[in-house]
């Protein structure tokens, strides 16, 4: 079912998350065609509070492609 996504999809995970979710991360991202896997170092679970510029910047990086 994921194959059949047809957006354009951002994935991001954490180096310091869990192991279990960053693989789950990364086999999510690698599932959907043209899907972008990044990984924010220093982050974990609860990146939106300790990381929030970092990924404030790669969701406007991301919608700027998808809109170009």
């Amino acid at each position: 079912m994921l194959g059949a996504i047809d957006i354009p999809v951002l994935v991001i995970t954490g180096s310091t998350s869990n192991p279990v979710a960053q693989r789950a991360n990364e086999l999510l991202a690698s599932s959907i065609k043209g899907a972008q896997f990044v990984v924010i170092e220093g982050a974990a679970h609860f990146m939106i509070a300790t990381h929030a510029a970092e990924v404030g910047r790669l969701i406007a990086q991301h919608i700027g492609r998808v809109e170009g």
